[in-house]
């Protein structure tokens, strides 16, 4: 077995502790995904001791779940973690411990600019990221200078979706970004607020 799809399944607590032996033993495992399954921080700490022993394992997705508290996945090269209740400190100490990340998808999370200060020092050891998803959060335009600053060390970006984020004025740290950036060629600022003022911003950059 090389990919599990359990989406949806309404797993929660109990369903993880008979599920967790049976992950462990797929020493295959590459791709996996448990999102929207009611998981709460004493079930990701059992498929965390699972995951140990799936040394293959580099795509791993748990959104819409309720974790709250760091996890280790080192070798992983897609995580994503959207919908839950993972705060800035805590996803700084995951992406720490997952530099090899290529794919983050870290979206609705209700994050504002002070949360992007504390996970900035995670994304800047991620330099082999190459798709960063942070929509629906609250990146207001000192969160978004903060974020620019920070990726432009990741220099193998090549998609960046900032959708539904207050972001408005921020729009020029990000022009300065891809004119930085050159080999991005996805970028999302749908719902963002830029308004005339915000697309003045992007075309100065």
């Amino acid at each position: 077995l090389t990919s599990l799809k359990l989406r949806s399944s309404r797993l929660g607590l109990s369903g993880m502790e008979h599920l967790a032996p049976a992950i462990a033993s797929c020493a295959k495992l590459a791709s996996l995904d448990l999102s929207w399954n009611g998981l709460r921080d004493r079930a990701a700490s059992q498929l965390t001791q699972a995951l140990g022993q799936c040394t293959a394992l580099t795509n791993l997705q748990l959104d819409g779940n309720h974790l709250t508290e760091p996890f280790r996945c080192c070798a992983l090269r897609s995580l994503g973690v959207a919908s839950n209740e993972l705060r800035g400190a805590v996803l700084n100490d995951i992406l720490k411990s997952a530099w090899q990340l290529t794919e983050i998808d870290i979206s609705f999370l209700g994050l504002d600019c002070s949360e992007v200060v504390d996970l900035s020092d995670g994304l800047f050891v991620c330099t082999s990221l190459t798709s960063l998803t942070i929509a629906g959060n609250q990146v207001r335009e000192t969160g978004a200078d903060v974020l620019c600053e920070t990726l432009r060390h990741c220099t193998e970006i090549r998609k960046l979706n900032l959708q539904s984020n207050p972001i408005a004025a921020g729009a020029r740290a990000i022009g300065s970004l891809m004119n930085d950036l050159r080999d991005v060629t996805v970028l999302d600022l749908a719902a963002c607020d830029l308004g005339p003022e915000g697309a003045l911003k992007l075309e100065q950059a």
